[in-house]
Formats: C-alpha cells, sequence, structure tokens
C-alpha cells in the first residue's frame, strides 16, 4: 500500500510535535534545489509546527521560502555550514544547536557530517548520496523522496506531488516592469533560455535564434530571453544571429525570474535550473536533453516534454519548434506532475 506524503497515518502520535526544528541540507545547482521541492514539501507536511532550515543554493532557496516551504536559509558555502564538516564539538554559540531532524544529500564518507548533526541534539538524522544510485536509476524527485522514508515518509502512487511556487508582490513587481520596458505588458511571448550549468548541455545558440526568428515572423510570438552570468556567450550568439531582437534579460533575482516565468506563454531551454523552475511553476515547458538522462533529471510539472539528443548539435530546429507548438496548444491536465515513483 501507498501512503501519500501527509496526513495522520504518517504520524506516530505526538512525533510531528516533538520536532521543533528541523535542517535539510542540499548543497548544488538551482535545478537540483528545485528538484528537492517535493521532499521539502512532505518534511513541512510530516512537521507542521517545526521550524525548516534549508541549506544550499543561495539562488534558489528564496523560492523556497516564498512558497513557504522553508522557514530560512543559509546558503552551503556560509561560513556556519563549515563547521559542519569538522570534528569536534560545537562552540557554545553554533548556529545549528537544538537541532532535532536532519536531512542531508551530500557526501559523508567518513562520518563526520552524521556526527556534527547528532552533536547538534538531532535526534534523527539522515545522510543520503544526492542522487539515485546507477545500479537503481529512478527520477531524482522519486529518490529524495525515498530517502524520507525514515521519517515515515513515503511517494505515493498519484507521481510527485509538486508544490506551489509562490512570488512575492516586490518580485511581481519588478517583472511587471521588466515587461513594460520591453512593451510586453499584453503581448504573449515565450521565455527562452540558452544557456545551463555546462556547455556540453545546451543546443547551440544559432538554433535559438532560428527558433526566435519563427516565433515571431510565423506565429506572432515574441521571445524574452532570459540569462545568467555564466551565459553571456550563448547570449551573445543569439543576439548576433537573430533577425528580430528579442528582449534580453539577465542577473535579475530568481524570485523576479519566476513572476516573469509565469507570464509566458511557454519556455524553451536546456536541462538548466530555469527549465525546473517554469516546470513547477505550471508554464508549458520545453527542455531539451542531450548528456544528462530525462529520466532521472525531468524538469517536474504538469506541462512538460523533453527531447533527448545524443548529439544536441544535430537536433533539427524544425523538430524542436513542432514540439514546441504542439505544447503550446496543449491544455493543463491535473495538478500533479506525470513523474512516477516506484513503489516498494
Amino acid at each position: 500500500m501507498s501512503l501519500r506524503p501527509h496526513g495522520p497515518s504518517l504520524l506516530p502520535a505526538g512525533a510531528g510535535a516533538r520536532a521543533r526544528r528541523v535542517l535539510v541540507l542540499r548543497p548544488g545547482a538551482i535545478g537540483d534545489t528545485l528538484i528537492a521541492l517535493p521532499a521539502l514539501l512532505a518534511l513541512r507536511r510530516r512537521y507542521p509546527g517545526a521550524l525548516i532550515e534549508a541549506v544550499g543554493n543561495a539562488t534558489a532557496l528564496p523560492i523556497a521560502q516564498a512558497s513557504g516551504l522553508a522557514d530560512r536559509w543559509i546558503g552551503f558555502d556560509d561560513g556556519r555550514v563549515t563547521r559542519l564538516f569538522m570534528p569536534g564539538e560545537p562552540r557554545p554559540d553554533d548556529h545549528f544547536l537544538g537541532l532535532d531532524v536532519a536531512v542531508t544529500w551530500s557526501r559523508d564518507t567518513d562520518g563526520t557530517l552524521r556526527a556534527a548533526l547528532e552533536r547538534r541534539g538531532a535526534r534523527q538524522v539522515i545522510v543520503a548520496p544526492s542522487q539515485p544510485d546507477p545500479s537503481a536509476p529512478e527520477h531524482v524527485g522519486c529518490y529524495l523522496l525515498r530517502s524520507l522514508a525514515p521519517l515515515g515518509i513515503e511517494p505515493n502512487d498519484e507521481g510527485v506531488e509538486q508544490p506551489e511556487v509562490r512570488v512575492p508582490p516586490e518580485a511581481e513587481a519588478a517583472a511587471q516592469a521588466e515587461l513594460s520596458a520591453a512593451g510586453l505588458d499584453w503581448r504573449p511571448f515565450v521565455a527562452v533560455h540558452p544557456g545551463s550549468g555546462s556547455a556540453a548541455k545546451n543546443w547551440p545558440s544559432e538554433q535559438y535564434a532560428r527558433i526566435v526568428d519563427t516565433l515571431a515572423t510565423q506565429h506572432g510570438l515574441a521571445s524574452i530571453v532570459l540569462g545568467g552570468p555564466a551565459d553571456a556567450a550563448a547570449l551573445r550568439v543569439l543576439h548576433d544571429r537573430a533577425g528580430s531582437v528579442p528582449s534580453i534579460v539577465t542577473d535579475r533575482p530568481l524570485l523576479v525570474v519566476a513572476a516573469l516565468l509565469r507570464r509566458a506563454a511557454g519556455f524553451l531551454g536546456n536541462d538548466s535550473g530555469l527549465a525546473h523552475l517554469a516546470g513547477l511553476l505550471g508554464v508549458p515547458t520545453l527542455a531539451l536533453f542531450g548528456p544528462s538522462d530525462p529520466a532521472l533529471w525531468r524538469p517536474l510539472g504538469p506541462r512538460v516534454r523533453t527531447l533527448r539528443s545524443a548529439s544536441l548539435a544535430t537536433l533539427p530546429p524544425e523538430a524542436v519548434l513542432a514540439e514546441l507548438m504542439t505544447l503550446l496548444g496543449a491544455s493543463p491536465h491535473r495538478p500533479w506532475t506525470d513523474v512516477q515513483c516506484r513503489l516498494e
């Protein structure tokens, strides 16, 4: 029998009330953080009265806090976090004293991290690898949920439940100002992200330029191109190759990017953190995969499709455009992602 990641059947009497402080440690990039949000949602429901603190990617964790999944967060490179990886007793002013439950998806080959968490009071500690064992592959979202089984949390047969991503009013206002400056207050647009954390995962930028041009000339759709500091080269190529120069928005806080994305008619991009964000927001999302496996890393969301090519350079723009236009015409289905978890 499967259990939903919430509800009285998951909780021994009084267990949720006893956990007053929960720590979740998830190092990695934006996508690594966002794919863990369903697990954070399950922890929130398991310990409804606890203070949940997340440690990890400082760019992505404001999304978790704004969405009510974490009460506060700390960047992984913070000195307070570094002390968790050092042997010895904690100082009297250690930030993490008083933990009740700790979950960390990271390497701890010698047990130093587990011991540090226990010394800070954690009665229940889960230390698990950041992704599933290659000998037993499964979607990372399912794997993270399954790793919480010692806490009474299990995947269910309805798929991975996605949390509601919330955006604060100030981020909404900033996004609206961006759209007004681009002349897109009322005009439909597609959000395009030609970059990722690795050049090997990127579809060629000149192909994105062809898609941007075709959307404008044949379908009357504007494009907003999104990027960060690592995407400068891809953005420059797209800007130079596109006949109809799109609006380019770079280096904005992720909450502002989320507010922009939720206004988009669709999203096109590589296997990247922004693809994960668009999927969670319910935006029609087409993610292009090359070396990474969508069976493990497919963005969560009710309107996500993926295209994979062993050689991204040979993926034809005609195929991408056809898939994108089909996706833009599709209607949303139930508010669950269609990523299914094995039930054991």
